[in-house]
């Protein structure tokens, strides 16, 4: 065993892995570590006789005493070695000579593929895994081996095993069955395996031996193959290859263990194997062996560095090998030809080969020099190898000491000289590694050592400490002969048996060496040693051998401090100029040493004990015994006086050798997050410095030399550790105590040994990218221990940190008495142990703790978290994929790690094991263990790491295939014409009065039902509790939630939930509802009794008749502001929506919900509460909810609208002061995965669910939406900008938007919205008024102040006149325009708009009679009822703390624990009641003023102006198509009509009636975020909002520009998404609508104003977004998912404060101005107008734009999916919350709508070669020709149509859906939401699709498997006719619903004149789509899927709170 003190230069051989087995790994290492790493000697008398000598080397070595070998009749070959350890087992390999050197040319990979079928195709072996044997297999270059490692006999009924393993063996490698199914299985491990090797380390290997062997097959053929080949083989072809190589004269069988009869082994061999023959040989082949020869052996080798090591490996990747020819083994193994490194070759040197990769670290460079094997057969061989390790040793050391002392150049630098059998050749290697910037002088470094060696040789000095130490370790190892490995023997016989060398046993080896050793002289080893460096001394001369080759191994970029990764070159010039450089750097002689022979004189040691007095003291404080002695185990346990315990035991396991262990407690862990890193650096930098008192580094290095010491020094998480091997020989204990003292008591602390340490841990965390294992891994401890860095290397901020004092306290601080244990185990005698114990422990310093070593805790990462599941990315040119799982498990002794101890948890009356306090009590306590042991194992201390150990073992051997079984739901759809209705009303009989409640269906929903309730508590709905509690804090509102509660829902039986639905669920305490397209009213009605007359309540005998209170006026006639201060009347005040509180009698209560209120009264206000706060980590920013209670008052009278229209007018006009006076609007939002979908809930999101309170609600919005407004800009999945900017004009005024208006002036408010709700509440049966200011924490109070401020002004002067013409004007308008399209509502719309008004009590009325009584009641209204009634609205508010006030029903300020605060980081928030009620009254006390009257301009382009532009611009039509004539193309089928203007601006427009008098026009500008570029992140999308937030446009202001909208009813949007930047405008056609929103859109393309503080407001605003995501479960994982998925493109989610900070002004305005030229835009218009009015907009308004085009070609950055698998692909998002809550999201790759992949391939072609090309159209011609050529298409083949990818696509999606939900929710009830959604592009050519799932965290997991086994299930499990039927029907449906909105239009007309999307023209094409999807069938269908989205590369991105477990990645 080699010397090395920590920090030596260690020598490693090259690694080369070969292909693995299939079960667990193998390294082939011919020798164990002891065997094959040895030191020096001594030499013979040189005056003896020359023909004495000679005769003496050329005698044979002797051979192994006790090996057996022989031969069977057919040909195999057998060799038997008993060997007793361990005992009772025995090694069985079978070594088949064939590997992969053997393959033909197509058959690359064959035998390591016959090895898996082989091996696991064996039902024998199968049948022995009970038995305790292990088995493996492996190839490499020259063989194929199958090994067995099993028990002598059976342990119960002690059968011989013997006969089964040979059985077992032989049908493995001669009778193997090649099954097609195992032969597929094998396959699919072979490639998962070819890609689990294909690390870097073995890229770079495979480049080593592709240059070292260029001449050969080596070179080529790799054992794990060519993956296409291994792709195609069948089991014929592979069977053959069997036949051909497999049979017995071509193999060798191996047994070594503990066998005794060794006729018995052989005549079982006989009877196993002589009935096997070669296929069609009718006689046993007879070849005699050629194996046999001494092995490595007799080579000790180097544990590395230059002093290299003549070990029989040299290159540690195994490979398969290679193919016999003949019937008999070749004599030549492998059977090639080398080309040796001959002398006198020098000048053909070939230059050096250069190997470049983005994974590669650092530079290494490797020299080879190959020469045949030296058989070692005589004693000259084995003196020739002894002189060469003796010299190469010498050369490791120098380099070693020389420059270890200072900060070398180079890493390591190697000198390996090895036989390989595997290569059949003998290989000397130069190996230098260094950082990149220090190459040339590293390779100096080496080949100026080496010509030193050389040149002047070693010297006699040298030649004496290494021939000694190397026969020392030769000694120490003859005397272990007999506890050498079965294993370790086996492989060394193997591998030397390749060789050709002669085998001994160690004994005889070492008496050999000591042999050879007195003939070495110091003329001899210089001379031997001279020629195998001499390829590298003498590189460059003639004379030179030539080098084999020389590789560099280089990486593409390095850091540079300072400058960052920059690219790295290299020219092969250079490497030989580098070399040449340092061969003629001087040199000198070395000279010799001074090698202490005692770091501790005898005279110093005496003065020590009389200082310090060391004796053994009692162990325990109150007793007498200073030494415990176990007489079961051996070990005695003793303290030292000065503190220190101390154990040892005396054993003869490894003779006259031992080894001691210094154990210091703390290691890492003590580490602080002050001090990070300290400890291990520490350690570090004791080893690099390696001195000790006054002995330099060398002179201890060279000490271990000569007393054969190694010594190591690592500190681990929780200890730092010193242990020393020893050998009893020369006082080699005692040296190795002396040392131990010397580091404890006089260790010295170097700064440049510091630096190196620094430097080092510094090159370790760099490289971590750079290892696929690594980068796992450490995600895997930083998101499992909480991002601790005690558990993973420092990072390079930790280690700046540091200071040499710093470490050195860290180390030294634990190196004290008190903290210490001494262990030591070895084949000593007690009175030297003692002595050694007393003299070298005994007198180091007694020291103490100064105070308790207290840990900062170490915690598990609460689960869920973001980080439970996580991906590491690594940029790669092979695909590669690794995976870890981990999760807490307790101490060794039972402990978790919150402390808890788990004795007392499974057994409480279990021994406590506190420390015996008394002598007796240590046999009292030995006694009470064996108790506890015999009444339960339990108790037992060592139960926990037992236990634990059983479960690791079961595990391993476990592969469990989980299947997942898909069901199929039914449909309700056919295809026939009957009525359905019928079926509709018997169902919903069924449903609501005849429910069956099974305990299977009843546990399933059960299930379901939990994981809601998990998934709907998010933050927000948490809030909306806590206001219902206190808004309704006197009834039962506040308590009785729909969703329930958990510990509740969890007990209920069918029987309890049964005798509920009898309660309530009966005819007359129900309503039925019908709307649609229903022509006979009677015959609905008749259906109607016919299905539900029969059905009474339980027990009921007669019909139950109560007349209905329902009816009146709903809400359709309270027209609903869009929100804000605005506010709306509208029906639902709160976002929860609950289910109805219960009936008591057999009858409809006529008061729902029948509870009672606490009304909101004048003259209450002195009874106020004080305001409520709601304080939570999850909460992001401040907010403050004041609420007023009244009685809904029924709107049943014309009196009635008109109070609803004057307090709409009121509100109205308070709304639109805040948003002008004070900031942007916040509105709108952009694409987005909807964190807040999840189909049916017990949540309603919206304030209002009536028609007409979406009467233009958004009139006059000025809303230039983008993709940061209220909702970040996360990823959608759906990207068609119909349906993106979207959706139609209901959806738009669903919600009530917050007051964040766009400012008139240059003031940031203190507020981020202020929102005024008025409205009615049939769900909670009262009228609510909120008052909602929401700020920044720290701007609070100011916003308090702003909101009551305005409130008071508004109540205390009205509105002013203008203000009652602008808005009731707006109103009547918008009234207008619903009931033009009264025919038009959808029927849902109309359905919940009854329903509320019906609960409420309202009126009910169809859109056209609610306008003409709005209209009717208008004229009647007046100024001052006007402001009458609207302060009596806000009196609650403006009169606050007035005893005459209205009495608020509650105040609740919901606020965060932290906020963030810049330059400081996370502190607390604090708030308390009483400062709220002082900002309420303080903004109350705030001066006002009336409202002047504003100038409102008619028009932004006055008629003289547009003259002038006519004028200037001469705006007219020009041809479309360069070659053509044609201005306009209109389409007959579509009624579109595309032109063309001369500006170059592409339009289109449609006429249609869809929407009466009204009409939408986008413009569309291609570019958007993903022309953002890397220096400019968040450009466009802050850009887009700094133009929203500004909001002016020429010389017209903010609020003039806001006014001129609600005069015109026109409400724009503008947005950014991933691809465009878009514009949208909606209008109406009454009073010039239309021209306005054309003289708007110019205004913005000409004259848009860019605002300073705009663009504050617009970076303040993505900052809070950002800073809001890890707040927002959801909006984290989908953050995580797209930086996941796309390769952290930023592109894709919020802008970074980093990106952020980078931003100017200018920055942003020419990120999008540049995107705003003519020919980069496209403008389409859909509505109700003529033709002549379009086409005059048309040409006043676009046709006089500036003529702009590109000044570039508008070329993005890439945008591309992470490649598969990566440390991202599996993520987690953890937030800190009270509440467990889990949901995951899983995504991964699809093509854009047309059919392009992210690699830009078109999959028209994939999947159609012939199929049209999509090119732009030349000639007006060829527009019909390519109609008819796409309707032959479609006849000929489905594929090749334009839509193929969309609808096949879209018809996939449904059936995902459907049987994700019919699966993960209803079969296995997993989850209760799961949906499947796609995004797929226009421009960029990618798409992606997500499936979102909900479960519960205990659920999670499964569900999102089972998700991910529904979608690799498709290529199993086909589409049936039947899904693919349904899924048409669900798509037509949709479809034809879509086409009645002009957004639809707008969609399919969006890029129909864009060249970069050449298939959207086929205008015709999309539209027959309707028909198109009718005759896509079950093959188109499957072709969507295969190919499209790759299920392999799956995005996985989940959510949780507080699950106790951490899994951290795994592959899908």
């Amino acid at each position: 065993m080699w010397i090395i003190f920590p920090g030596a230069c260690q020598v490693k051989l090259a690694h080369v892995s070969h292909a693995l087995g299939p079960e667990e790994p193998h390294v082939a290492s011919t020798w164990s570590d002891t065997v094959l790493e040895k030191p020096g000697l001594s030499f013979l008398d040189l005056e003896s006789e020359k023909a004495e000598l000679e005769g003496f080397l050329n005698s044979p070595l002797p051979s192994h005493p006790r090996l057996h070998r022989g031969q069977l009749k057919n040909g195999l070959r057998y060799i038997i070695l008993p060997n007793k350890v361990p005992a009772n087992r025995f090694e069985a390999h079978m070594e088949v000579h064939v590997g992969s050197i053997d393959e033909e040319e197509d058959e690359q990979g064959i035998a390591h593929m016959i090895e898996h079928v082989a091996f696991l195709g064996s039902k024998k072996r199968e049948k022995l895994l009970g038995t305790g044997a292990r088995s493996n297999a492996y190839t490499d270059f020259h063989h194929t081996v199958f090994h067995i490692h099993s028990p002598t006999t059976t342990k119960d009924s002690h059968a011989d095993l013997v006969p089964s393993v040979l059985d077992a063996l032989n049908e493995i490698a001669f009778h193997p069955k090649f099954l097609p199914s195992r032969v597929e299985k094998e396959r699919r491990a072979i490639l998962s395996e070819l890609q689990m090797m294909n690390t870097i380390e073995y890229r770079i290997d495979c480049q080593l031996l592709q240059h070292l062997h260029s001449e050969n097959k080596l070179s080529k053929r790799f054992p794990i193959g060519l993956e296409e080949q291994i792709k195609k083989w069948d089991p014929e072809k592979i069977q053959k290859f069997h036949e051909r190589w497999y049979f017995p004269a071509n193999s060798t069988l191996y047994l070594v263990g503990d066998i005794d009869d060794i006729q018995k082994i052989v005549t079982q061999i006989e009877f196993v194997f002589e009935g096997t023959l070669a296929k069609n040989e009718t006689e046993n082949v007879n070849t005699p062996s050629k194996f046999g020869a001494m092995a490595s052996f007799l080579v000790p080798k180097l544990p590395g560095g230059l002093g290299g090591g003549l070990s029989n490996e040299r290159s540690s990747i195994s490979f398969d090998q290679p193919m016999l020819t003949k019937r008999e083994k070749q004599s030549v193994r492998p059977p090639v030809e080398h080309q040796w490194s001959l002398p006198g070759l020098g000048h053909n040197a070939k230059p050096p080969e250069i190997f470049q990769h983005e994974l590669v670290q650092n530079f290494s460079l490797n020299m080879f020099c190959k020469i045949p094997v030296n058989q070692v057969c005589k004693y000259g061989d084995l003196r020739i190898v002894l002189m060469k390790r003796i010299f190469l040793t010498a050369l490791h050391f120098r380099v070693n000491t020389r420059y270890k002392s200072s900060n070398p150049p180079f890493t390591s630098i190697e000198l390996d000289h090895s036989d390989s059998g595997r290569e059949g050749c003998t290989v000397t290697t130069l190996t230098v590694t260094a950082e990149p910037k220090n190459w040339q002088s590293a390779v100096k470094v080496a080949v100026q050592e080496v010509r030193r060696l050389k040149e002047f040789g070693v010297t006699k000095g040298e030649l004496t400490r290494y021939m000694d130490a190397l026969l020392k370790d030769s000694e120490q190892l003859a005397a272990m002969v007999d506890s050498v490995p079965s294993v370790d023997n086996l492989e060394f016989i193997m591998e030397s048996d390749a060789l050709g060398h002669t085998i001994m046993d160690q004994r005889l080896g070492h008496e050999s060496l000591v042999a050879v050793a007195e003939t070495v002289t110091l003329e001899e080893v210089n001379s031997i040693g001279a020629e195998v460096l001499q390829f590298i001394s003498d590189f460059g001369k003639p004379t030179a051998p030539l080098p084999a080759a020389i590789v560099a191994c280089v990486p593409t970029k390095v850091h540079i401090d300072g400058v960052g990764e920059s690219e790295f070159k290299i020219h092969p010039h250079e490497i030989n100029d580098a070399i040449i450089a340092g061969l003629r750097e001087p040199i000198h002689a070395e000279p010799e040493l001074d090698v202490p022979k005692e770091l501790i004189s005898e005279s110093l040691l005496k003065e020590l004990r009389v200082q310090k007095s060391p004796s053994f003291v009692p162990i325990l404080k109150d007793g007498n015994l200073t030494k415990i002695f176990d007489n079961e185990t051996g070990i005695t346990q003793c303290r030292l006086s000065n503190g220190i315990p101390v154990n040892y035991k005396i054993t003869k396991n490894e003779a006259r050798c031992g080894v001691m262990r210094l154990i210091v407690r703390g290691g890492r862990a003590a580490e602080t997050s002050e001090s990070k890193g300290a400890v291990v650096v520490g350690v570090r930098t004791l080893s690099e410095g390696g001195c000790v008192g006054n002995f330099s580094r060398e002179q201890v290095e060279l000490f271990c030399v000569n007393h054969l010491i190694n010594c190591s020094l690592e500190s681990t998480e929780e200890f730092t550790a010193m242990e020393f091997r020893f050998t009893l020989r020369d006082d080699g204990m005692r040296a190795a105590f002396q040392l131990l003292h010397m580091v404890l008591e006089h260790s010295v602390w170097l700064e440049d040994a510091f630096d190196r340490a620094k430097q080092l841990y510094l090159s370790y965390y760099r490289s971590i990218p750079k290892s696929l294992e690594r980068s796992t891994a450490c995600k895997l401890m930083l998101g499992m221990l909480n991002a601790d860095e005690r558990f993973v290397e420092p990072s390079p901020e930790s280690l700046e940190n540091l200071t040499l004092q710093s470490v050195k306290d860290a180390v030294m601080n634990q190196f004290v008495a008190d903290n210490m244990e001494v262990s030591i185990v070895g084949d000593f005698t007690k009175e030297d142990i003692e002595v050694c114990i007393l003299d070298y422990l005994g007198t180091v310093s007694s020291t103490s703790s100064k105070t308790k070593q207290d840990i900062e805790p170490i915690t598990f990462r609460p689960f869920p978290s973001d980080l439970h599941f996580q991906q590491v990315h690594l940029k790669d040119t092979d695909e590669r994929a690794c995976a870890y799982i981990a999760g807490p498990a307790p101490s060794r002794w039972g402990f978790n790690a919150e402390g808890k101890d788990l004795f007392k948890l499974i057994n409480p009356s279990n021994v406590n094991g506190e420390m015996p306090k008394t002598n007796e009590s240590i046999l009292l306590e030995e006694e009470a263990i064996e108790k506890n042991v015999e009444q339960g194992l339990r108790s037992h201390p060592l139960f926990f790491s037992i236990a634990l150990g059983l479960l690791a073992e079961v595990i391993n051997s476990r592969y469990t295939l989980v299947q997942c079984f898909i069901l199929s739901g039914k449909s309700l759809l056919t295809d026939s014409h009957a009525d359905l209705v019928p079926s509709v009303l018997d169902a919903l009989n069924e449903i609501a009065f005849h429910p069956k409640f099974l305990p299977s269906r009843v546990e399933k929903e059960r299930r379901a039902i939990l994981s809601e309730l998990q998934m709907m508590n998010t933050i927000e709905y948490r809030i909306d509790c806590q206001l219902l509690q206190h808004l309704h804090s006197e009834n039962k509102l506040s308590k009785r939630f729909p969703i329930g509660l958990e510990e509740q829902i969890k007990k209920w039986d069918p029987e309890k939930i049964q005798k509920f639905h009898e309660r309530w669920y009966f005819p007359a305490n129900a309503t039925l509802y019908l709307v649609g397209d229903i022509d006979d009213i009677q015959k609905i009605v008749t259906q109607i009794e016919f299905v539900f007359e029969g059905t009474l309540a339980k027990n009921e005998t007669e019909n139950v008749n109560t007349p209905s209170k329902f009816g009146a006026m709903a809400s359709f006639l309270v027209p609903k502001l869009p929100g804000g201060l605005g506010g709306g009347l509208s029906n639902e005040r709160s976002s929860i929506s609950f289910d109805q509180p219960m009936l008591t009698k057999r009858e409809k209560q006529s008061v729902r919900p029948p509870v009672e209120h606490q009304w909101s009264l004048p003259g209450l206000g002195h009874n106020a509460k004080p305001p409520e706060i709601f304080q939570h980590e999850l909460v992001q920013n401040f907010s403050l909810n004041m609420f007023c209670k009244i009685p809904v008052n029924q709107v049943c009278k014309y009196g009635d609208l008109r109070v609803v229209l004057m307090k709409r007018i009121f509100l109205t006009a308070l709304h639109f002061r805040v948003n002008t006076r004070y900031k942007g609007r916040n509105g709108g939002h952009g694409r987005g995965i909807d964190a807040t979908r999840g189909g049916h809930s017990c949540v309603h999101r919206g304030r209002s669910n009536h028609v007409l309170a979406k009467c233009w609600a958004k009139f006059g919005k000025f809303d230039w939406i983008n993709s940061a407004s209220n909702e970040p800009s996360t990823p959608s999945l759906d990207n068609d900008m119909a349906s993106v900017s979207h959706t139609d004009y209901e959806n738009l005024l669903r919600s009530s938007p917050s007051i964040a208006p766009h400012p008139l002036q240059s003031s940031n408010p203190p507020f981020t919205s202020i929102e005024l709700d008025h409205s009615d509440s049939g769900r909670e049966g009262c009228t609510v008024t909120t008052l909602t200011v929401t700020a920044e924490p720290k701007n609070w109070q100011s916003a308090v102040k702003v909101a009551v401020q305005e409130v008071r002004r508004l109540k205390e002067f009205g509105v002013t006149k203008g203000e009652l013409t602008r808005y009731m004007d707006a109103l009547l308008k918008d009234s207008e325009q619903l009931a033009a399209m009264v025919d038009s509502v959808p029927s849902v719309d109309n359905l919940e708009f009854i329903m509320e008004s019906d609960a409420l009590g309202h009126t009910i009325m169809d859109q056209r009679l609610g306008h003409e009584s709005l209209v009717a009641v208008a004229e009647t209204v007046t100024l001052e009822e006007v402001n009458s009634i609207g302060a009596e609205v806000l009196q609650f508010i403006s009169d606050f703390g007035k005893p005459t006030a209205p009495l608020p029903a509650a105040i609740v300020a919901c606020v965060p624990t932290k906020v963030h605060i810049d330059g400081v980081g996370e502190s607390e928030f604090k708030i308390h009641p009483h400062e709220i009620n002082d900002a309420i009254i303080a903004g109350l006390r705030e001066p006002i003023h009336a409202e002047p009257e504003l100038d409102v301009p008619k028009e932004l382009i006055s008629e003289s102006l547009l003259k002038e532009l006519r004028v200037q611009k001469s705006p007219s039509f020009v041809p479309i198509l360069k070659d053509g004539n044609l201005t306009k193309i209109f389409d007959n089928e579509t009624g579109i009509t595309q032109c063309r203007l001369s500006n170059g601006i592409p339009v289109n427009y449609k006429i249609t009636k869809n929407e009466a008098r009204c009409g939408v026009m986008r413009l569309i500008v291609r570019g958007g975020r993903a022309a953002e570029t890397s220096e400019s992140k968040g450009a466009v999308v802050v850009g887009v909002r700094t133009l929203s937030e500004g909001g002016c446009v020429g010389n017209f202001s903010r609020e003039q520009v806001e006014l001129f909208c609600v005069n015109h009813l026109i409400n724009c949007s503008l947005e950014s998404t991933e691809e465009f930047t878009a514009m949208e405008f909606r209008f109406t056609l009454r009073d010039d609508g239309m021209r306005a929103a054309f003289q708007l859109l110019h205004m913005v393309l000409e004259h848009s104003v860019w605002l300073e503080d705009a663009f504050d407001r617009a970076k303040q605003l993505y900052l809070s977004y950002y800073r809001s995501i890890p707040k927002s479960l959801e909006r984290s994982t989908a953050c995580k998912l797209m930086l996941g998925m796309l390769n952290a493109d930023e592109r894709f989610v919020e802008p970074s404060p980093e990106s952020l900070e980078n931003l100017t002004l200018q920055s942003v305005k020419d990120a999008v101005m540049n995107q705003f030229v003519a020919d980069n835009m496209e403008v389409s218009i859909v509505g109700d107008f003529t033709k002549e009015d379009i086409e005059v907009c048309i040409l006043d308004y676009l046709g006089t734009v500036s003529s702009t085009s590109s000044k570039t070609k508008q070329d993005i950055e890439p945008i591309t999916f992470r490649p598969f698998p990566s440390d991202l692909h599996f993520q987690q998002v953890h937030l800190k919350d009270t509440d467990e809550r889990a949901c995951a999201y899983i995504a991964g790759p699809a093509p854009s709508r047309w059919g392009f992949n992210a690699e830009g391939k078109d999959l028209f072609k994939l999947i159609n070669p012939s199929s049209v090309n999509g090119e732009m159209p030349k000639t007006n011609e060829s527009i019909l020709l390519e109609e008819e050529a796409i309707e032959k298409n479609v006849e000929q083949g489905l594929r090749s149509h334009p839509l193929f990818f969309s609808i096949a696509l879209g018809l996939l999606a449904e059936v995902i859906n459907s049987r994700l939900f019919t699966t993960v929710r209803d079969s296995l009830g997993l989850t209760y939401d799961v949906s499947f959604e796609l995004s797929l592009f226009d421009w960029l050519n990618l798409g992606w699709y997500v499936i979102s799932v909900t479960s519960t965290p205990s659920k999670v997991y499964k569900a999102v498997d089972a998700c991910k086994t529904v979608l690799r299930g498709l290529h199993s499990n086909k589409i049936s006719q039947r899904e693919l039927d349904r899924a048409k029907r669900t798509l037509l449906m949709r479809h034809e619903a879509e086409t009645k909105s002009n957004a639809y239009w707008l969609g399919l007309m969006a890029h129909l004149q864009s060249p970069s999307i050449p298939r959207k023209v086929k205008l015709n094409a999309a539209y027959t789509s309707l028909k198109f999807v009718e005759d896509i069938g079950q093959e188109e269908s499957d072709a969507g899927h295969h190919g499209m989205m790759p299920t392999g590369r799956v995005f996985y991105s989940t959510d949780y709170r507080l699950i106790d477990e951490s899994p951290v990645t795994f592959r899908p």
